[in-house]
């Protein structure tokens, strides 16, 4: 198959898994808000059901017992018996958000700065990464109660790549350092190839690539990441 009609395929399947997301209504605030409010209404590392349907109504949003069935597939995902994920919700609130690039990267920097010391370590970054991967592989595509068969198996090979890709963005963010400062991360993120870390359709894009590449066992060249499929 060849690079074009894979291009047409990933389109398809990308708007397909960003069909339902303006559903959960982040788009209608800033991700400074959205970060505000969940963090200024819960702590921990889970949110109660009873704390998430009181961030949902201040926020004038769907809650998980709307009766929207998207919208309740994506809570559902992140549902565990101690409570929802807190951190999973505070990341996709910020990026699925209104906001410019900068201020994205801001807020994902400090959703991850656990000792509050103004620096990324790479542990944190682990964590960052085991996070966007599970938003943009399964939480968000939890919205489609039956993917199609493309995307359904769009899904399951994106994991190959994520080994590679998580190694090369860790080795272009940090460049041999043991951690990035705000300034720093803001400024690497801005660069196209480092676009994914705001961007959870990209992210996939990205995996894809990878998998793509590996499978084909050609070079992987990190400045090739498309600009396109900007919105999960």
């Amino acid at each position: 198959m060849g690079c074009s009609e894979d291009r047409d395929r990933q389109s398809f399947e990308e708007m397909e898994l960003r069909s339902n997301i303006t559903a959960l209504g982040f788009h209608r605030h800033n991700s400074e808000a959205l970060d505000l409010c969940f963090r200024k209404y819960s702590q921990g590392e889970f949110i109660s059901p009873g704390q998430l349907a009181f961030i949902l109504r201040q926020l004038r949003l769907p809650g998980a017992q709307s009766g929207h069935s998207a919208v309740a597939q994506f809570y559902e995902s992140l549902q565990t018996d101690q409570g929802y994920k807190r951190r999973h919700l505070i990341v996709a609130s910020v990026l699925l958000g209104n906001a410019d690039l900068n201020i994205k990267a801001n807020l994902l920097f400090e959703a991850f700065d656990d000792d509050a010391s103004r620096q990324l370590e790479l542990s944190e970054f682990e964590t960052m990464w085991e996070v966007l991967e599970t938003l943009a592989l399964k939480h968000l595509p939890a919205m489609l109660q039956v993917p199609s068969k493309a995307v359904q198996a769009y899904l399951d090979r994106l994991p190959n790549g994520t080994q590679t890709a998580r190694a090369e963005i860790k080795a272009e963010l940090f460049r041999g350092a043991e951690s990035i400062d705000m300034v720093g991360f803001r400024s690497m993120v801005g660069l196209v190839k480092l676009r994914p870390l705001v961007d959870l359709s990209e992210f996939r894009v990205l995996l894809e690539r990878f998998y793509v590449e590996i499978k084909e066992k050609r070079p992987i060249h990190l400045g090739k990441a498309r600009k396109a499929n900007r919105a999960i």
